[in-house]
């Protein structure tokens, strides 16, 4: 009886605790629907089962409208309310079969206005026929569509008509839009900010033109030719809100920031081929008002006391081709003494060389794939060393005398050249890469001519073509094939004294073979031909070289090196170099550390070669 009359007393709509499971739906749509289902808002609440069972009712309801974001309009869904056995606890189950996606059966896409333009954007649309309707991507594609307009200078573009309609008896969706474009803006002028340059040299980058429709790309790619100049640390395009009286016209206000106009460097080097080093340069950026820099460098070696300076001056012709005309000035010098040519006992010389050059460098070309860059220029070139104190500066003044009395004039003048060279010359550089930092796939090509001639100011004949070129190709994801040749052919005479053949040309131009970017394994340009002291007249180098990489970022390489200087075939010995390397991919470029061990005769056992930048 009290049982009875506790049953009675107690409320009807007493709270209960509940679970929640939901089958058949992963990722994001899963996540959408949990979010939209109610039950799972209070979960965790005591409910009055009355209210329980009204968010049941309405669960299914909730999972289809939750699923049709995602183009499911027909999931079939089994739904169970039920106690658990001691009726303290309920668990409200659904299991939904999702069904196939509704597709994109017609997508209509006009506008008030007709312009190429406007047409290329419609076609970019985002949800094709055949796509899986994602209202989602729909909401999206809608925007950027507008955003595409907008950046076309249709300012005022917005949709007129816009709506997805479902046939859920043919099962599919239609698109159908409507776009009031609106009139197409127009550029007005530029307003150059204040910088340290002419008004006149800075429209020379100037691409975009006062009264062409406008387009945001081109404001990209004017603030990209400027960034490009190397004169700016920041460049700002935006464009400004037209005046009142042209209100379809938008001028552009150029903000700059300029780089530090000077920038000095100074190094410290060691090298297992050069010894103790040592380096400094000064870089000015801009001299005058119209983009002139200059740049000076000065470095010094132990090995053969080498020094070298270099002075050169950069007029800019065009700034948007690129052209430029490049005046330089180089002093090198290096000794040269009797145990370089293999003697116990004798002297010492400075091999000294002057030049000025002038370089005309065009604007590139574009030829398939390849960017090519073509440059006209002019060497004037002087260079003297005496070979005959190498050999005999041991011996006495009247010994060197008689000697000199006894080898005669002709060879004389081959132990002691003296060149005068004014020479015409002609490059040609051809570049495709993929990546400028590090090249999976590419090719290079560098051509240059050079002609001496008695006729036109040299005292000495002769001609030089050198062809240098890399082929890098990636066959898998984590590995690189590096082809590279050096070639080199020279037309000039050879004479003979005291059984050493001595080119008539400049030790300069003479082909020297060792180093990392020639044969590695051997020091820098210590292989030659034995019967020469100074260099060879030809050359042909060829190297192949394998890369995997390891981890992020680290690769391993193997490669041979192979090839030699010479005179002519008939004295060509080709030296081999083999060896290990490592790769890393570092944020300024691609850092090689090379171990290179010679196969043939050399100076050392082997050579570490340290590299920094991209193959060409």
């Amino acid at each position: 009886m009290l049982a009875l009359l506790w049953l009675f007393a107690r409320p009807a709509g007493a709270a209960v605790q509940y679970t929640v499971l939901l089958e058949g739906v992963e990722g994001e749509p899963r996540d959408n629907v949990m979010a939209a289902l109610t039950l799972v808002q209070r979960e965790g609440q005591a409910v009055p089962v009355r209210l329980l069972r009204q968010m049941h009712r309405q669960a299914s309801g909730e999972i289809r409208r939750a699923l049709q974001p995602y183009g499911y309009y027909a999931p079939d869904i089994t739904a169970n309310l039920e106690r658990s056995e001691n009726r303290s606890h309920w668990l409200a189950s659904y299991s939904v079969a999702l069904g196939e996606p509704v597709p994109v059966v017609a997508v209509s896409v006009s506008s008030d206005v007709r312009d190429p333009a406007v047409t290329a954007a419609f076609q970019d649309w985002q949800l094709p026929v055949g796509a899986t309707l994602d209202h989602r991507q729909y909401r999206e594609s809608k925007e950027l569509l507008i955003q595409r307009l907008h950046e076309l200078g249709y300012r005022d573009a917005d949709y007129k008509e816009h709506r997805v309609s479902v046939d859920t008896d043919t099962y599919g969706a239609t698109i159908e839009l409507h776009v009031s474009a609106g009139t197409r803006f127009t550029f007005g002028e530029l307003r150059f900010g204040e910088s340290p340059f002419d008004a006149d040299y800075l429209r020379g980058f100037q691409i975009i033109e006062p009264g062409t429709p406008y387009d945001e790309r081109q404001v990209v790619e004017q603030r990209r030719m400027l960034s490009a100049s190397g004169l700016f640390r920041e460049v700002e395009v935006e464009p400004l809100e037209p005046a009142p009286d042209s209100p379809g016209v938008v001028p552009l206000r150029v903000a700059f920031t300029p780089v530090l106009p000077n920038r000095y460097r100074a190094n410290v080097a060691w090298g297992t081929d050069t010894g103790f080093g040592l380096g400094a340069g000064w870089l000015r950026r801009y001299l005058g008002t119209r983009g002139h820099n200059f740049s000076f460098g000065l470095g010094a070696v132990e090995e053969r006391n080498r020094l070298a300076a270099d002075l050169n001056y950069v007029i800019p012709l065009n700034p948007l081709d690129g052209s430029r005309f490049k005046l330089g000035a180089r002093h090198e010098g290096k000794d040269l003494n009797f145990e370089d040519v293999d003697l116990d006992e004798g002297g010492e010389t400075r091999i000294v060389t002057n030049l000025v050059t002038g370089v005309w460098q065009r604007a590139a070309i574009p030829w398939g794939d390849f960017t090519v860059t073509p440059e006209i220029g002019l060497v004037l070139l002087q260079e003297d060393y005496d070979v005959f104190e190498v050999v005999f500066g041991n011996l006495p003044d009247e010994t060197q005398d008689i000697i000199k009395e006894s080898i005669g004039r002709e060879s004389l003048a081959l132990l002691q050249p003296q060149f005068d060279v004014l020479a015409p010359t002609l490059s040609l550089r051809a570049r495709r890469a993929d990546d400028a930092l590090y090249i999976r796939n590419g090719d290079f090509f560098n051509a240059q001519f050079l002609i001496a001639n008695e006729n036109l100011g040299s005292n000495i004949d002769f001609a030089q073509l050198r062809l240098d070129t890399w082929h890098i190709r990636s066959f898998t994801e984590n590995s690189r094939f590096l082809l590279r040749t050096n070639m080199g052919y020279s037309e000039a005479d050879t004479g003979d004294a005291l059984n050493v053949e001595f080119n008539k040309m400049p030790q300069y131009y003479e082909f020297r073979a060792g180093g990392p970017r020639s044969l590695r394994g051997y020091a820098f340009e210590t292989v030659f031909p034995e019967t020469s002291s100074t260099g060879g007249k030809n050359q042909l180098i060829v190297s192949l070289e394998y890369e995997h990489q390891v981890i992020a970022d680290w690769s391993v390489a193997g490669f041979v090196d192979s090839g030699n200087a010479f005179n002519s075939w008939s004295d060509y010995d080709a030296k081999t170099g083999v060896g290990l390397g490592a790769r890393w991919r570092s944020p300024v470029g691609l850092v090689r550390i090379d171990l290179g061990v010679p196969l043939d005769d050399a100076e050392g056992s082997f050579q570490v070669n340290i590299t920094v930048g991209p193959e060409f």
